[in-house]
């Protein structure tokens, strides 16, 4: 087997270079058409896994009759999703407040 395949490049490197080239891009394809047939059955599978991921959506809250819209928002001054947030303080401004105490 190995032998053959010794063969056939050796008689490959013989050949004028349009003849080479005419091999390149024939065994280019072929490589191509493999990568993409891969690459379209994991593109199908990732595509089948997404669709069975459920992302929940965020409810609005109908307390009050009260619709929440970006002019409500901007009326009242709350940012959006305020109620849910909790406030992290970023450990900077934590370590620059004791420097400022000293």
């Amino acid at each position: 087997m190995l032998k053959a395949i010794e063969k056939k490049i050796l008689f490959i490197r013989e050949q004028p270079e349009n003849v080479r080239m005419r091999y390149l891009f024939l065994c280019l394809g072929v490589s191509m058409f493999f990568i993409l047939v891969i690459w379209m059955f994991s593109l199908k599978e990732t595509a089948t896994e997404i669709s069975k991921t459920k992302i929940p959506l965020p409810q609005l809250e109908e307390a009050g009759g009260e619709e929440k819209s970006l002019q409500s928002l901007i009326k009242k001054d709350i940012p959006l999703g305020a109620e849910t947030q909790q406030k992290v303080q970023n450990p900077i401004d934590s370590e620059l407040r004791k420097l400022e105490d000293e």
